[in-house]
Order: structure tokens, then sequence, then C-alpha cells
């Protein structure tokens, strides 16, 4: 039995094939001073790469405002620290210097001021934050 062959494949196939020769017809015809340009841009990045720094890790202190409800607060958890002190050791360990601060505390660990409201929904956090706010904060996390 006789398989015939989709006319979209063939259009598509007709087509990919009329923009390669159209793209290749054209690159011939490039101007040199286009080409040149596009070297001479291309090196320039080569070049400008090879001499990025790495970014010193763990340079200033992290001011981490935990901000939400009952997750932030600890709720559940059996040392009632939730996420934040794993948080922490993590930053901690990858050398940043960190500060906690809230106008809550609890937990087991040692820094472990917070802003964790229980019960509350993001748009009843506005009030309790206010004096949390002037401690300037550089990292907000919203949970």
């Amino acid at each position: 039995m006789w398989h015939s062959t989709p006319i979209p494949w063939v259009v598509h196939c007709c087509l990919t094939w009329l923009v390669l020769l159209v793209t290749l017809a054209t690159a011939e015809r490039l101007p040199g001073d286009v080409i040149s340009r596009s070297r001479s841009l291309i090196e320039g990045i080569e070049k400008s790469s090879s001499v990025l720094q790495k970014r010193d890790n763990g340079t200033f202190l992290l001011r981490i405002m935990p901000l939400g409800a009952s997750i932030t607060l600890g709720y559940g958890s059996t040392d009632h620290n939730g996420y934040r002190k794993p948080l922490r050791q993590q930053l901690r360990y990858a050398g940043w210097q960190v500060n906690m601060i809230g106008s809550l505390r609890n937990g087991t660990m040692h820094d472990n001021e917070h802003d964790g409201h229980f019960g509350y929904r993001i748009d009843q956090l506005e009030d309790k934050t206010q004096k949390t706010i002037l401690e300037k904060p550089n990292l907000i996390l919203i949970k």
C-alpha cells in the first residue's frame, strides 16, 4: 500500500531549505566591516569575561527578618524554631554573618527573633512589622 507524504511536512521542509539558502546567500554579501566588528565584539566579550573576579562571600551582615504566620513562629516543630534554625545554620556554614531580627522571640536557637504571628494573614502583618522595619532588615523572608 502506498503511503503519501503529508503536505504540511513537505511545506515545512521546503521552507526550511529556502531559509537556509537565503541565509547562506546573504552571509556572503555582508560587508567586511560588519564581519570585522562582529569578531572584535566577540573577542572583547571573551577578554572581559576572563578578568571577572569571584565575589567575596559573606562580606556584610545579613539582617534577616522572618515574617509570616505559624510556620515562621515555629509552630509544630519540636524545638519551636521551624525553618529559621536550619536556614541560619546553612547561611553561617556558607560564611555569612547572620542576625535574625523581629518583634518576637521563641525557640531554642540563640538568635531567635522573628515576626511570625500565629494565625495571621499577610495583609494583617503590616501593623505588627512597623517596629521591626526600623531595624532595617536587608532580607525579609515571607513564609
